[in-house]
């Protein structure tokens, strides 16, 4: 094995390792597609995508922006399924449009299980980083054994 394909096989590696708990998911919702013209953040979301469906055989029963987002179409099409929030990098207090969107969603949906992708995160105020901690930590409810 060459180094680019270590180096293929280690990413491949800790992505698995870091998204675990998805393999035991059979369906989930998707939420936060990129509908602005942002090429990375659309890759993002096509890779995304394609490890779900592809890689874990997943299927994304519903796909939602912020803006198109209804919380009833969600709960009519599957109810209690695991919610998935698009990763890239608008964790944070310099994105407060979409952190105020996670921690909503985070403290509404506390009945299933919640994953925020892999994100950039960057808080400049140390009081909206407790709070965020605060939001995110009160619902924790998958156990690690």
């Amino acid at each position: 094995m060459d180094e680019r394909e270590k180096v293929k096989y280690s990413l491949h590696e800790t992505l698995n390792e870091a998204l675990g708990e998805l393999k035991n998911f059979k369906q989930c919702f998707l939420l936060c597609y990129p509908d602005r013209y942002n090429v990375g953040d659309n890759l993002i979301w096509l890779g995304e995508i394609l490890y779900l469906t592809n890689t874990l055989g997943i299927e994304v029963k519903y796909a939602a922006s912020i803006e198109s987002f209804s919380p009833q179409k969600m709960e009519n099409i599957v109810g209690k399924a695991p919610i998935l929030i698009h990763g890239g990098g608008n964790l944070g207090d310099l994105w407060s449009y979409y952190q105020s969107f996670y921690e909503k969603i985070v403290s509404q949906y506390h009945d299933r299980p919640i994953i925020i992708l892999p994100q950039s995160i960057r808080f400049i105020h140390e009081h909206k980083l407790q709070r965020a901690k605060d939001i995110f930590n009160a619902f924790n409810c998958i156990q690690k054994e």
